[in-house]
């Protein structure tokens, strides 16, 4: 299958490097990123649904990678510089044995200009007074030596990735909860250290709006997982998905129209600002922490294309958990107060979950 899809990948690169204005013998780096993707994260392709897709959108996430990665520079000819500027080190090759075999297979022109200027650090010019050459013969000899180098490595690369296929990758799903279920005690611990659970909650079990408390904060935590899962996959978008996030919304609506529909006796500013607004904006966030570097941990073993996004649900996730803990503490049970208060807490949660997700969930 790599080797099937390299040359697409390449004419991909190729095509993408030339419409940016790019040297499209780069290509090849994006080809070997790509490949690279393509077997570290194979578990996350769905089998029911077209392979293409997946594929491509790995492509394309590599090449938008690439040139962000060279936003800042501008391409100048190497060639106008070649006998004045020195060149960066080259790094370190772990396969170097591979490397010497395929560049003696090299034809003799090619591999002697590739050892004169990589290994001996000589000029064009030099290299072309060395073999009696012209310049412009030596830099074609260079190109077509490196072209044909980076190919063979390629298909090294695809032997070695076929060969390393003995060890399934654990699904996405899995890994997650795994995740959030070692996370889960040290929230809880913070939640009794810190908080601890209101002392009449048996009586307050009885009170509706108490219980709605749990049922918008799970729906969204369940939401978010959902849509956290299915963004793990390069080709997934959130059309589709995102309404999946209305229900917990719908919910709060529905508990602030009941509450208007009831007599009450405090006012209505009363109950939303309520007595635990500054506890609710504090503890909230913190408990959500450990929950969400396990989310971030667990969706990092996935492949999202849209890093940041699923960042952002990554903390909708956690604060919808944390706010399931807080909730058995907090004696504000007005769904105004949730409304607002729950809220606020869990959009910083998920800009916090959406500014480090856009880091560490890249691939």
């Amino acid at each position: 299958l790599l080797k099937a899809v390299t040359p697409v990948l390449r004419a991909a690169a190729q095509r993408g490097l030339a419409r940016a204005g790019q040297p499209v013998d780069q290509s090849e780096d994006i080809v070997q990123e790509v490949l690279l993707a393509v077997h570290l994260k194979r578990h996350t392709w769905d089998v029911n649904a077209p392979f293409a897709p997946w594929l491509f959108a790995i492509a394309r996430n590599k090449l938008i990678d690439w040139l962000r990665r060279r936003g800042r520079r501008v391409f100048v000819n190497i060639d106008d510089f070649a006998d004045s500027l020195p060149g960066d080190p080259a790094p370190e090759i772990p396969a170097a044995s591979e490397v010497a075999v395929q560049l003696q297979s090299l034809p003799a022109r090619q591999r002697e200009v590739l050892q004169s200027i990589a290994v001996d650090s000589s000029s064009i010019k030099e290299t072309a007074a060395k073999f009696a050459m012209s310049e412009g013969a030596v830099r074609v000899a260079l190109h077509r030596g490196l072209a044909s180098l980076t190919t063979k490595l390629t298909d090294q690369l695809i032997r070695t990735l076929a060969a390393d296929n003995s060890h399934p990758a654990r699904p996405v799903s899995l890994v997650l909860a795994l995740a959030l279920l070692a996370a889960m005690p040290v929230s809880l611990a913070m939640l009794f250290a810190g908080l601890g659970v209101r002392p009449d909650v048996m009586t307050a079990m009885h009170n509706p709006f108490f219980d709605l408390k749990f049922a918008v904060t799970l729906a969204l935590a369940i939401s978010a997982v959902g849509v956290a899962l299915h963004l793990s996959r390069p080709e997934a978008s959130l059309r589709g998905w995102a309404w999946l996030l209305l229900i917990p919304a719908g919910l709060l609506v529905g508990g602030i129209a009941s509450e208007m529909m009831l007599p009450q006796n405090l006012p209505m500013m009363t109950r939303l600002i309520g007595s635990n607004s500054r506890v609710c904006l504090t503890a909230v966030p913190l408990m959500s922490m450990p929950l969400l570097a396990a989310a971030l941990i667990g969706l990092r073993h996935g492949a999202p294309t849209r890093p940041a996004v699923s960042g952002a649900i990554a903390g909708l996730l956690s604060a919808g958990l944390a706010a399931t803990l807080y909730a058995s503490h907090c004696t504000d049970d007005s769904p105004l107060f949730v409304a607002t208060w729950y809220t606020i807490a869990t959009a910083l949660v998920a800009a916090i979950g959406a500014a480090i997700g856009a880091r560490v969930l890249r691939f």
